[in-house]
């Protein structure tokens, strides 16, 4: 029980290679297309788990979390749909455009999973109803808790407040059980005949999504109230759901001000912060600002 645990889950999206068996966690490879030598980085029990973490079950900003929430729907509907992501690989979807013609293809849909809060969804998604208003529009956030104001730099919830609603919902095993059961829920609706094939479906998906909480509970508890930084902050409700406190480098999607950037370094200091994560997608300049600042290091998720 003082061991991480890694199960059947197929690390390579495209081998389909898995195994059904559950191993001891020795170590962790990862291959980076970028890198100009190789390395070695020793990480905190609470760093390892976290960056583990976010490869199993929280993608990061851009067209991974669309590729995750296609994940769970696909891994419930099995082949008796077709699930397509609207927003194409490589754009991002709070700003997404679609094109006329994209609309008219995703009108043909029987239905529209839509995540909640994310930019392209409130920009488009009353002027895709209007234009297809056969198709049925189901909201997979039905449910979910929101966290507010948290894509600022504090260190108590009302500092810099903001009342904007966290998008990153898929970020913890918690609030992702509720997205599936959603998905689950609209298959049923729209395909009653199928509804014992998605039972089946959903019941393996919940427990993959059970043993990965069960493990960041054990994992973190020992943390509970210690600060991580991240330049974006998605992982807000993983932070939330288990007792961790989440510092962005970010400021309202942009990069940091000089006096919030001397605020955030003041406040990680005070923390023993000294790990700056960043998804891939980001430019990873200012991290490696932040971290020097701390004397720390940046670890890519």
């Amino acid at each position: 029980e003082d061991h991480i645990i890694a199960y059947g889950i197929p690390w390579c999206g495209t081998s389909g290679i898995f195994t059904a068996e559950a191993y001891e966690l020795g170590g962790i490879v990862l291959l980076g297309r970028d890198l100009q030598t190789d390395y070695l980085e020793e990480l905190t029990p609470s760093e390892k788990v976290l960056r583990v973490m976010q490869r199993m079950i929280s993608p990061s900003w851009k067209e991974r979390f669309f590729s995750m929430n296609l994940d769970f729907a696909e891994k419930i509907a099995g082949d008796r749909f077709d699930i397509n992501c609207i927003v194409p690989n490589g754009s991002n979807p709070e700003a997404y455009d679609p094109s006329p013609s994209h609309l008219v293809r995703v009108g043909k849909s029987v239905a529209y999973l839509k995540i909640g809060y994310i930019g392209f969804e409130v920009a488009w998604l009353d002027k895709l109803a209007k234009n297809n208003p056969e198709m049925k529009i189901y909201d997979t956030s039905e449910g979910v808790s929101l966290l507010t104001g948290t894509h600022e730099c504090h260190e108590e919830p009302n500092a810099l407040h903001m009342e904007n609603i966290d998008p990153h919902i898929w970020s913890s095993p918690k609030r992702a059980r509720i997205i599936v059961k959603n998905m689950y829920d609209v298959f049923v609706d729209i395909d009653p005949d199928g509804k014992e094939y998605y039972t089946r479906n959903y019941e393996k998906l919940v427990e993959e999504i059970n043993r990965i909480d069960t493990l960041l509970t054990h994992k973190l508890a020992p943390h509970k109230g210690e600060m991580f930084a991240i330049y974006h902050p998605s992982l807000s409700y993983l932070a939330h759901d288990y007792g961790l406190r989440q510092l962005s480098v970010e400021l309202n999607g942009k990069g940091p001000s000089a006096f919030y950037m001397k605020r955030a370094v003041d406040i990680a200091r005070e923390n023993n912060v000294h790990i700056v994560f960043i998804q891939k997608e980001f430019n990873i300049k200012q991290a490696l600002t932040f971290a020097e600042e701390l004397k720390g290091k940046v670890v890519q998720i």
